[in-house]
This record gives structure tokens, sequence and C-alpha cells, in this order.
């Protein structure tokens, strides 16, 4: 199947769903890319598709692929979530306090080598994160065994974020994708858990809000958990995704990005919870190659 036919299935995909548009509003994101909110949907193929592979390990011969993002709003809790569990427990005054969260987020592809977004761009305080780690999920809030591997940002454990700003974390291997075989080929439908800590009181929170992903926050004073593997610490589920608004992987030049702009639809309205079947996943599914698709609303 090449990517005609992927996107013809993906239209056919969409109007086979019945959708409730919603009210208009700007939606600013930061970063590389800024979006509105528009009525028609656009794939940009960047370049020629190769699979990542384990030369995507040399600088030289790699460059950085968005392999997942969702595009920052806010702040919480404004916005469309849904199938949202009920948060006050988790944050009575609409903010994170001491706290620790596990979001699960489904790469495009994978890589040996990774790094990540934090966005603090609708806070009106700066925000402190420290205890950041990333791992492959196992089942709900559980990850796989050895997994878990710490991030730094400029060789540091931790990072303070000015209201309005976005930062990069340093690259993290992930040894278990190089076990999984040539680019993750194998790891294809599984997620990665982020987990991190945020110090003292966050203020207003940047989220995404239709994740349609289940991920996990600890209650508020637990401190510090995200090195545990298991789910213990994590009561309190939410389908949306705070504080990060990307995820690079490091693939080969010539690595095929395709930019999917578009309104409520390209967001995931009336697709599944946890299916990751929103028509951006469905286009990168049906593609003969890995693909990364980027979706902003």
């Amino acid at each position: 199947m090449n990517l005609d036919q992927a996107l013809e299935q993906a239209q056919h995909t969409r109007e086979d769903r019945t959708v409730k548009r919603p009210a208009r509003r700007i939606s600013p994101t930061s970063g590389r890319i800024r979006v509105l909110p528009v009525c028609v949907m656009a794939l940009i193929t960047v370049t020629a598709a190769t699979a990542p592979g384990p030369s995507a390990a040399q600088d030289s011969d790699s460059v950085w692929v968005t392999s997942w993002t969702g595009s920052a709003q806010g702040p919480f809790p404004s916005g469309n979530a849904v199938a949202q569990p009920d948060l006050e427990f988790a944050f009575p005054n609409k903010a994170a306090s001491d706290q620790t969260f596990r979001l699960i987020v489904h790469p495009d592809f994978w890589s040996p080598r990774m790094r990540i977004r934090f966005t603090n761009v609708f806070g009106n305080q700066p925000v402190t994160f420290d205890g950041v780690f990333v791992g492959l999920q196992k089942s709900g809030a559980t990850l796989v065994h050895h997994t878990n591997q710490p991030v730094r940002f400029s060789g540091e454990a931790s990072l303070t974020l000015p209201p309005g700003q976005s930062a990069w974390s340093d690259p993290v291997s992930l040894p278990f994708v190089e076990d999984a075989g040539q680019g993750g080929l194998e790891l294809a439908g599984k997620k990665l858990s982020i987990s991190f800590h945020t110090v003292g009181t966050t203020g207003p929170m940047t989220w995404h809000a239709k994740a349609l992903t289940t991920s996990y926050v600890t209650n508020q004073g637990v401190g510090s958990v995200g090195n545990a593997e298991g789910d213990s610490a994590f009561p309190t589920s939410t389908t949306s995704w705070y504080f990060i608004d990307a995820i690079d992987m490091r693939a080969p030049r010539g690595t095929q990005l395709v930019v999917a702009l578009g309104d409520s639809i390209t967001d995931g309205t009336s697709s599944t919870i946890n299916g990751d079947d929103r028509w951006p996943d469905v286009v990168a599914g049906a593609s003969p190659t890995p693909m990364a698709i980027e979706w902003s609303w």
C-alpha cells in the first residue's frame, strides 16, 4: 500500500464516524510549529522514506525527527477532554503540587536515541521538573522491567521552565530499542512511559486535553517516584497529557515525516480511548515503511 492508498483508507475511516464539531477557538502551540484550528487537513511529505536503523545512533548520518506530538493547550482545565475521570482529588486547586506524572504516549517509530520537549507555555510562574524517567509501558502504569531510563537537562537532573517557555531534554539512550532489533520495528504498537515530578506547586498547567490515552498521576505531596516500575503510587488516571508536547527520535537522513494539520477529527474526535486509531494513526499504520505523523489541532 502506497501513501495515496493509505490516505484514501484514512478518509474512508473518517467518513464512517459521526462527528460533532466543537466551537472554534485559537490554540497556539510552542516550538517549531504554530497551528491554528483549520477546517481542512493537509499532509506534507518532507522527505523520502527510509526506515530508521542502527545507523541512527551516528550523529553525522542522522537527524532529529518528531515521532510524537500533542499541541500545547491550556491552562488546565480549559479544553475538550474525553472520558476524563474526576480529577478533583489529584488537582484540587487546578495545579500540581509535589506530584509525579506518568504519561503514556505512542511513538510513530522508535530509535535507540530520543529526546523530550517540556513546556510551560501557558503557565504564569516557573515550574521545576525533576525525577524524569522514560521507559516501556507494560500495562497501565506498570513498566517493563529494566527499561526505565533517567533523563537529564544540560547534564542536570532537573529543569526549571519560566512561564511561556519550552525546552528539550538531553538525548536519552533506550537500550531496549536496540535489543528489539533494527530500528525498533518489533516495538510497533508498544507505548512509551514518561514520568516526571513537579517540584512544589506548578500554578496553571499547560496540557493537551484530548489525549484519548490513559496516563497516571500520584496524589499531591507524594514526591518523586518516577523511578518505580510498579503502579501502586499512581492511583489516579487521566485521559490528557501535561507539560510535554513533543518527542524526537534520532533517525537517518531521509526519514519521512508527514505533518497533519486539522480540526478536532485530526485530534481524535470519535476515535477510541487507547485505540490509537485517529486518522493520522491509520495512515501511519498503513504505510509500507516506518513513518512519523505529527498532528496538531
